[in-house]
C-alpha cells in the first residue's frame, strides 16, 4: 500500500498534512507528500513542483495551476499509488476528470479554503468530487453553508491533537504584565483588516503589537508601520515551528480578525483559533463570522464588526476575565474537537484498510 498525498501549496503552509501523516505512520503505510513550492522559499523538499505562483491577476494564476496539475498526474503514473488524499478544492476539481478515470472511491478530499469551486463553471466538477470520494472532510463546519448540501461531510481540525489532550490538564498559561502583548501568528495573507487593528492601538500606552509570519500581506504591513512610525510593534518573518508555542505562551491575546466580506475568511477556522484554546488565550475575532459562534458561545473573547475603541474593549474584557473558567470554558470545547479527531482518525484508517 502506498498513498500519494497532494498539498495546494508549499509544505510549510499546509500544517494540517500532519494530522493525516501521523496516522499513516501509526499504521505503517507509505507514502508521498507531493507539494508546490509556490514562493520558491522551500529546498526541494521530496516531490515538488518549483513554478512559483503569479498574482497578478486570476488568470495569471491559471497556467501554473495547469503546470501543476500536469506534474501531479506525472508523479502519480510513475508511483502508481493505490489510494490518494488531495487537499484543497483547486486541486481536486482540475483533477476531477483523472480522478473519476482512474481513483473512483480510492481518494479523500479534504476541504479546506473556499476557492474557485464557488464558481458557477466549476459547479459541475466539484459535485464529481464530491461524489467520487471514499469521504468528504472539511476542516470547518462554516463550510456546509456553501457546499452542497446532498453529501455527507466529517470535520479534521487543525490542531494536534496530543497537544489538545496535554491541554485538558492545563488550567491557565495566562501571567500578569503590565504589557498587553497583542499577536498575530501565522499566515499573514490579509492587509486591511491587520491594518484596522494596528490603526486602533498603533502607539498606545501599554500595548505591543506582535506579527510573527510571513504571507502576501507581510511586506505591505511592514511599509505601512514606516510610513505611519508605529512604535509599539514586532515584525517577524518565518518561524521554526517548534518557537510557536514560545511566541503564543507570551502572548496575551491572540488576533483573528479578518475579512467581514471574504466567505474564505468567515467560513474557515484559523490554526490560531485552536492555538488560543490550547494555550488558553482569548481571541480578538470577526463578528458574523464561524469563529464569532464558537467564540461567543463560549465566552472566549471578543467578536467585533470593526476596532473603534479596540484598546479600551481588551481591557475590560481582560479585567472581567476569570481564569479559571475561561480555562474550564476552552477545555470543554477541546473535548468537543477532540471527539471530532477519533470519528476521523477512524475513518482515515478504514479507508486505508478498505
Amino acid at each position: 500500500m502506498k498513498i500519494g498525498l497532494i498539498l495546494p501549496a508549499n509544505i510549510w503552509g499546509c500544517p494540517y498534512t500532519n494530522i493525516y501523516t501521523e496516522i499513516l505512520k501509526e499504521n505503517k503505510v507509505d507514502f508521498d507528500l507531493i507539494s508546490w513550492n509556490r514562493d520558491g522559499s522551500e529546498n526541494n523538499t521530496g516531490l515538488q513542483f518549483e513554478k512559483q505562483l503569479c498574482r497578478k491577476n486570476r488568470y495569471s494564476k491559471l497556467i501554473p495551476y495547469l503546470s501543476y496539475i500536469s506534474f501531479i498526474k506525472k508523479i502519480i503514473r510513475k508511483n502508481k499509488y493505490n489510494k490518494l488524499i488531495i487537499h484543497g478544492s483547486q486541486i481536486a476539481i482540475l483533477l476531477s476528470s483523472f480522478l473519476r478515470k482512474h481513483y473512483n472511491k480510492r481518494y479523500i478530499f479534504d476541504y479546506r479554503d473556499i476557492t474557485i469551486d464557488q464558481l458557477w463553471y466549476f459547479k459541475r466538477n466539484l459535485h464529481a468530487v464530491l461524489r467520487g470520494s471514499f469521504v468528504n472532510i472539511i476542516s470547518s463546519p462554516g463550510f456546509k453553508k456553501h457546499l452542497p448540501n446532498s453529501y455527507e461531510y466529517f470535520s479534521s481540525h487543525n490542531f494536534n491533537v496530543e497537544e489538545a489532550r496535554q491541554a485538558l490538564t492545563t488550567k491557565t498559561n495566562n501571567t500578569k504584565s503590565d504589557i498587553i502583548r497583542v499577536l498575530t501568528i501565522g499566515t499573514i495573507r490579509d492587509y486591511v483588516s491587520n491594518v484596522e487593528v494596528i490603526k486602533a492601538l498603533a502607539n498606545k500606552q501599554g500595548y505591543l503589537l506582535q506579527f510573527v509570519g510571513k504571507g502576501v500581506a507581510q511586506p505591505l504591513i511592514e511599509q505601512y508601520v514606516k510610513i505611519n512610525n508605529v512604535r509599539n510593534i514586532e515584525l517577524e518573518g518565518y518561524y521554526p515551528k517548534k518557537n510557536e508555542a514560545k511566541y503564543i505562551t507570551g502572548s496575551t491575546i491572540l488576533n483573528i480578525f479578518l475579512p467581514k466580506t471574504s466567505h474564505r475568511c468567515s467560513a474557515a477556522l484559523a490554526n490560531r483559533f485552536y492555538h488560543g484554546l490550547i494555550h488558553k488565550k482569548p481571541m480578538i475575532v470577526t463578528a458574523h463570522s464561524t469563529h464569532s459562534e464558537f467564540i461567543v458561545k463560549n465566552q472566549l473573547g471578543l467578536a467585533l464588526d470593526d476596532c473603534a475603541n479596540l484598546d479600551k474593549k481588551i481591557k475590560n474584557f481582560l479585567q472581567s476575565l476569570d481564569q479559571n473558567k475561561f480555562s474550564d470554558r476552552c477545555n470543554s470545547l477541546l473535548r468537543t474537537f477532540i471527539e471530532d479527531y477519533q470519528l476521523f482518525k477512524s475513518i482515515v484508517v478504514s479507508f486505508i484498510k478498505t
